[in-house]
């Protein structure tokens, strides 16, 4: 995401067939990549780079299914294996990766108090109401990554945001 941010274009190749599968669910897999996508960014799955061309500096790479990506830089991943025993040794709770407790997740939101829900319930994961999502349309919050961001709604498992995405929308319209 940083190197389209600065409009280079960017291609990620998936050795399998979904993102992070050891971290997230499936949904979890989907919802990142949607979020891949949506930044501009070419995803190749079940494949993998074959061949790498140039002489004294890298062209391009083949892929195993026969698809050539032209270059200039290559990032390469070897994944990704949480390490917990820190963690586990300090007594906290750990599954796939630490298990964070409410209290946790405001420290890590800079220590501000979650705001109460407001209205009918949108988003479990982060406690957020369709009066919160509102508020913060109403305080100037127009795009859905911002609105996201600001009320943590649809950073969690991500099963919300269509409707959140419906609640801006609407609100957009009835402004309109």
């Amino acid at each position: 995401a940083s190197l389209r941010e600065i409009n280079q274009q960017v291609t990620v190749v998936q050795r399998i067939g979904r993102m992070m599968d050891r971290q997230l669910d499936p949904l979890g897999s989907a919802i990142l990549h949607e979020e891949i996508v949506a930044r501009g960014i070419e995803v190749f799955y079940n494949d993998e780079v074959e061949q790498f061309y140039g002489q004294t500096q890298i062209k391009g790479g083949r892929l195993k299914s026969g698809q050539r990506i032209d270059c200039q830089a290559i990032i390469a991943a070897a994944g990704t294996v949480p390490n917990v025993q820190l963690a586990v040794e300090a007594g906290l709770e750990c599954n796939r990766g630490i298990e964070l407790s409410d209290k946790r997740l405001q420290l890590l939101r800079s220590g501000q108090k979650a705001e109460p829900v407001l209205g009918k319930l949108v988003c479990s994961c982060n406690g957020v109401g369709e009066g919160n999502l509102l508020k913060a349309i109403e305080s100037g919050c127009t795009d859905f990554t911002s609105l996201c961001q600001r009320t943590g709604a649809g950073t969690g498992c991500g099963s919300c945001r269509p409707e959140v995405r419906g609640i801006l929308e609407g609100a957009a319209q009835t402004v309109a």
